[in-house]
């Protein structure tokens, strides 16, 4: 209904809104498809159905992600995320919520709430509040890789989509992101991950960690005085 009411009134909305109607209508016939697909059909359909249809969902999805791109923040995350991880989208989660919390936060207030003392972050309600959005964000993202845990023959959708996360350039994600590491256990799988974040976390973080980390990089004087210093606590 909003769809036609656009198309045919297109004064009616504003620039974004008309925006964002085109991306639901695109993330619904993406759906509708994706549904058509996974619904038992005769020999016929499916052999016509799996020449055009995975490839046009995916062409669908490209679509609607770069849509909602265009358009952040002005959208919420419940009404998108779901969608894509019913049809198994989870690159589109990563790019879709590392923009978001790009763009509700580009003055990065918090990533600096965080960091603060605690006597100014009882003061900073605003920092607190983008702090808390951004983790919202983060959330989808982490449960992408929770998802990938337990999803059978799922080693390229693994290492697709830590490259996006990896490659992301946001600090705060990437605390986010060892955390969970660390809290699920996945230490080694850890240390392998080459970002500019990683040492900063382990000091922060995890310090007995940092003489493996300094021997997988070749840094072995480091590594060295690190493990020095274990010795002799």
């Amino acid at each position: 209904l909003c769809s036609r009411i656009s198309n045919s009134r297109p004064s009616f909305f504003s620039n974004t809104e008309r925006s964002r109607i085109t991306a639901e209508d695109t993330l619904r016939k993406a759906e509708s498809l994706y549904a058509s697909q996974s619904a038992p059909q005769s020999s016929y359909h499916t052999q016509r159905s799996s020449v055009s249809g995975p490839a046009e969902i995916q062409k669908m999805l490209s679509t609607a992600l770069q849509q909602y791109m265009h358009i952040m923040p002005n959208f919420a995350l419940r009404d998108v995320c779901p969608s894509f991880f019913r049809m198994k989208y989870y690159s589109g989660v990563i790019e879709l919520c590392l923009a978001y919390a790009s763009a509700i936060d580009p003055n990065n207030l918090g990533g600096s709430w965080y960091v603060s003392q605690p006597d100014i972050k009882s003061g900073d309600i605003q920092g607190q509040r983008k702090f808390k959005q951004r983790a919202e964000a983060y959330d989808y993202i982490l449960a992408v890789f929770e998802e990938l845990r337990n999803l059978p023959n799922s080693m390229a959708l693994r290492e697709e989509a830590l490259g996006k996360a990896t490659d992301s350039q946001d600090e705060l994600f990437h605390d986010f992101f060892y955390k969970w590491f660390l809290a699920h256990g996945f230490r080694n799988e850890l240390m392998h991950i080459n970002t500019p974040f990683m040492e900063p976390f382990l000091i922060r973080n995890d310090p007995d960690a940092l003489g493996q980390y300094y021997i997988q990089k070749g840094r072995y004087l480091e590594a060295a005085r690190i493990l020095f210093q274990l010795a002799e606590k």
